[in-house]
């Protein structure tokens, strides 16, 4: 998504001096990627400022691939560019880890449409534009795992109101005796009353 309107400004890629990012999310070569063909002879494979080519990754992040540290290509890296564009434009002084889009286009790896967060901070700004919905978290009864109903819950509170062993209330319903404690602590089953 580059902008003629807005000047492209070039960084080096934190780690390879041999590639650098642009503010407008695009990946170029430094150096000249040069070839021995043979003892004495030297060829040019592919020029310094070439663009590389950038490719959707599995979860949609724009991705490249560059040899890393001039190890060659069989020592490279596939890297997210937003994350490059981050590191090489946008101050981190909260050390976060993770970078947001603003406008939710994983695509768009302009400087202006990202910044730092942490990944609640990400998963929020994901929730507020509508881009997930979280369905409501299995409780109680309605969890696949359950073994009582809220019915129990009451009569289970009740038995440790009336001074029972713990115990006995957990084999009356064939439970582990640490759910009981967290059914009278209210950790579990916060919602029966």
């Amino acid at each position: 998504m580059a902008d003629v309107s807005i000047p492209e400004v070039w960084k080096p890629i934190i780690g390879s001096a041999d590639y650098e990012v642009s503010s407008l999310g695009r990946v170029r070569a430094v150096t000249a990627l040069i070839w021995n063909a043979r003892p004495g002879v030297t060829v040019i494979r592919k020029p310094a400022g070439r663009l590389l080519s950038l490719k959707p990754g599995p979860r949609g992040y724009i991705r490249v691939t560059v040899p890393w540290l001039g190890h060659g290509p069989r020592n490279s890296r596939s890297l997210n560019v937003h994350r490059l564009v981050a590191q090489a434009f946008i101050a981190n002084p909260h050390n976060k880890p993770t970078v947001n889009h603003r406008n939710l286009d994983k695509a768009d790896n302009r400087v202006e449409n990202l910044e730092w967060c942490s990944h609640q901070e990400n998963s929020q700004h994901a929730y507020a534009a509508g881009r997930f919905s979280a369905p409501p978290p299995p409780f109680g009864i309605t969890h696949r795992m359950a073994k009582l109903t809220d019915n129990d819950i009451r009569r289970i509170r009740q038995f440790c109101k009336d001074g029972i062993p713990r115990i006995e209330i957990a084999r009356q319903f064939k439970i582990d005796r640490s759910i009981i404690s967290l059914i009278v602590r209210g950790l579990a089953w916060k919602h029966v009353t």
